[in-house]
């Protein structure tokens, strides 16, 4: 059995406004086709399989949908390996009357190689091990998870031990006991960003940068490679390659893609910071530059320590998940 590489939540044809211009989000999608079609190369003498979130979103431009499907076309019709393409969460549309990019890729891809790719849209057994691909809810994936045979690995595309996943129908969660309850030696984990390790649980986050976030809470970059039925991560290449932080009051010329400007200031400040990092961002090379300066009040004190980054991602579900119960919840959900 060849080995298997395990590539995941590359998120093409992101369509990136935060932090960016117009240029810089377009090059930031030409830069991540250009570094998935280096990564599938790379790994042409391995099966690979693209364990979800192969696309950022439901429908995709054009130019990004034609350049992955010329690149795995391409690896279809030259490695030699096999090819499993597993749904992501963004991967699928909220209803069947739609059909989303990664649909359409599948069904051309299999079409056309049927004897080199597989598309996987349900639990699946392949020569790997045990694939579950997101799912609509999370009864159905509970109910694929007791249902995993025993197994040397299962891939699975959920959060791993997220309380308020498990409460919502809009992410999947893993619990810790269902892990220990799985027949499979091994999980390997995808659609989180950053690189864990818990038991038998492998997460090694997304294999190439989009975001600032994408760039937080891990040193590396890291890939899963399967030999054996015995996963391993694999080290692409450390984050202070891609990713800068720097003081707002204090900035300098910076080649890496992605720049986080931090620090504090005072609400008299305020306008300065945000003139100093747009005429920064209008002038720097990077893909992103984040604004995360923290704006502080006029005695000093942290009363209004918000960044405007954070102001900006406030996630109104997420603090009224703190504030409601689960069944109180799910009304509002059922509402929004």
């Amino acid at each position: 059995m060849a080995d298997l590489s395990v590539i995941n939540d590359l998120h093409l044809g992101v369509q990136r406004s935060a932090g960016t211009t117009p240029l810089s989000a377009y090059l930031l999608r030409k830069s991540l086709l250009t570094q998935a079609a280096d990564l599938l190369d790379s790994n042409r003498n391995n099966d690979v399989m693209i364990l979800g979130d192969l696309f950022d979103s439901i429908t995709i431009p054009m130019t990004d949908w034609l350049a992955t499907f010329q690149m795995l076309l391409d690896r279809c019709t030259n490695s030699g390996r096999h090819t499993y393409l597993v749904g992501g969460n963004h991967d699928y549309p909220k209803t069947d009357t739609t059909l989303s990019s990664f649909q359409l890729l599948c069904k051309v891809l299999e079409e056309l190689h049927p004897d080199r790719v597989t598309c996987i849209h349900e639990p699946t057994m392949t020569p790997h091990g045990y694939v579950i691909p997101s799912l609509a809810n999370q009864d159905l994936m509970d109910q694929a998870l007791e249902s995993v045979p025993a197994c040397e690995v299962a891939y699975l595309h959920v959060n791993y031990d997220n309380k308020f996943a498990a409460q919502s129908d809009q992410s999947l969660n893993l619990s810790p006991e269902q892990a220990e309850l799985c027949l499979a030696k091994n999980i390997v984990i995808a659609h989180e960003h950053q690189t864990r390790k818990i038991g038998k649980v492998w997460i090694p986050g997304n294999q190439i940068a989009s975001s600032i976030s994408d760039c937080l809470g891990s040193d590396a970059k890291r890939m899963t490679i399967v030999e054996k039925g015995q996963p391993r991560f694999e080290v692409l290449y450390p984050i202070h390659e891609v990713y800068e932080d720097m003081n707002w009051s204090e900035l300098r010329d910076s080649e890496k893609p992605f720049i986080r400007i931090s620090g504090s200031a005072l609400a008299t400040e305020a306008a300065d910071v945000v003139s100093a990092i747009s005429n920064y961002r209008k002038n720097s090379n990077a893909f992103v530059v984040s604004n995360a300066v923290k704006i502080l009040a006029e005695d000093g004190s942290d009363v209004f320590a918000k960044s405007l980054e954070s102001v900006k991602s406030f996630d109104v579900m997420a603090a009224l998940r703190a504030f409601l119960t689960a069944e109180e919840y799910a009304v509002v959900e059922k509402l929004t």
